[in-house]
């Protein structure tokens, strides 16, 4: 069943790397090293993906896997290259991938001169556990560069995860993350901010998340269905000055950073609503 995947090998077993490690396994890859700098972390991400061998980032001698995916953080992306370039083995015919959002495969220079193919495969996902993110692999987008060889591995294995392979110039990764940390990461910021008004109008943290959730999903489901500008809704899409003014007053009064954040999505709104 499994004769017609390449073997992969994992350098770094966290959230995502577990995650990927799983819904390959399942797509019928089968897992040769899994590599980590503690020996436990190797052991439970062996566990967690249901198969490889554990092993650890200083005893490294070889990697079992035909295809690599490094899933370091970016900033050890580098270095672990290095590490890799050093290991005594053949290194042609090797396909090494990182999944770095914002890196491009120039992070893997050393290992390209050892002859491998090399690039990134970053799926636009969030990953707040390796459980969760595994559920939401399939359907995602993966931005996907490098050389001709590893856009190709990379595409197959971004289709047999499940999900859509987008590809990108190598230039164009720290924009394409800038992009999908303010999707993410900002938009988790944003409603931080909201809930923190809803506590100051009495309401616990839980029940503001209840309350601001439908809401929430109400506008990312328009967003699907009519895109941002059809979805603006509120004082800034009727141009209500006057409710823009009472909210920022309101606002001030709790934290000015919150007034603040309101104004200066307000320029974007006001930008959209002209459109």
């Amino acid at each position: 069943m499994t004769s017609h995947r390449p073997r992969l090998g994992l350098v770094g077993a966290g959230r995502v790397g577990r995650a990927l490690g799983l819904v390959l396994r399942n797509a019928g890859y089968p897992i040769g090293s899994v590599v980590c700098r503690k020996a436990s972390s190797a052991r439970d991400a062996v566990a967690f993906i249901g198969g490889g061998t554990a092993r650890t980032i200083s005893r490294l001698r070889a990697i079992d896997g035909d295809v690599v995916i490094v899933a370091s953080p970016d900033d050890a992306i580098e270095d672990v290259a290095r590490r890799i370039a050093l290991l005594p083995e053949r290194f042609e015919g090797r396909t090494i991938l990182h999944v770095s959002g914002s890196q491009s495969s120039m992070a893997l220079a050393d290992v390209k001169r050892r002859g491998a193919s090399t690039g990134s495969c970053h799926p636009l996902q969030s990953f707040p556990t390796a459980e969760l993110g595994a559920t939401r692999i399939a359907g995602s987008t993966f931005a996907i560069e490098g050389d001709r060889a590893a856009v190709a591995v990379a595409t197959r294995l971004a289709r047999d995860a499940g999900g859509r392979p987008m590809r990108l110039r190598a230039g164009d990764k720290p924009l394409y993350h800038a992009a999908a940390v303010m999707a993410s990461g900002h938009v988790a910021a944003l409603l931080d901010a909201s809930l923190e008004a809803l506590q100051a109008v009495g309401l616990r943290e839980e029940e503001a998340r209840e309350a601001i959730m439908p809401l929430v999903e109400g506008t990312v489901a328009n967003i699907r269905r009519t895109g941002t500008r059809v979805a603006l809704t509120g004082p800034f899409a009727r141009g209500d000055e006057a409710t823009i003014e009472l909210n920022r007053a309101a606002l001030m009064a709790v934290n000015e950073a919150l007034a603040r954040l309101y104004e200066e999505l307000g320029v974007r709104s006001r930008v959209m609503a002209r459109r």
